[in-house]
Parts: structure tokens; C-alpha cells; sequence
């Protein structure tokens, strides 16, 4: 549905529980698992940001935070 009707062109998963992040980027109608960089953070040119985790404190939650 997502490659065929919506063509969000980056979509990614996150699960708290475990800490595992999966990017995806649309390329010829086909979404592509994404590779970390060196930072181990996802670019996302279009919005000229990079999605990424980050462990710390946040409103006195210590986690690791999808940023």
C-alpha cells in the first residue's frame, strides 16, 4: 500500500523496547532498507535533517530517545 498508493519516500520503524531503528527510502516504487552513516544516523536530504537515536534524560526519563 505504502509503495503503490501513499509513496511516502522515507518512513522509519523504531521499537522502544529494543532500541532497533530501520529506515526505508522509496526508489523506483520499491522501498530500500537504509544504512546508518558514520554517525550512525539516517540523512534525510529533502528536509535537510537526520533521524537518529540518542541516549539521555528527558523529562526525568532516562531512554533512548528517536531523534
Amino acid at each position: 500500500m505504502y509503495e503503490r498508493i501513499i509513496r511516502i519516500p522515507y518512513y522509519g520503524i523504531y521499537e522502544m523496547r529494543t532500541g532497533n531503528l530501520e529506515v526505508y527510502h522509496l526508489i523506483d516504487f520499491v522501498y530500500r532498507r537504509m544504512e546508518p552513516n558514520e554517525r550512525g544516523h539516517y540523512p534525510i536530504p529533502v528536509l535537510d535533517v537526520e533521524l537518529g537515536l540518542w541516549q539521555g534524560s528527558y523529562q526525568n526519563q532516562e531512554l533512548l530517545w528517536l531523534r
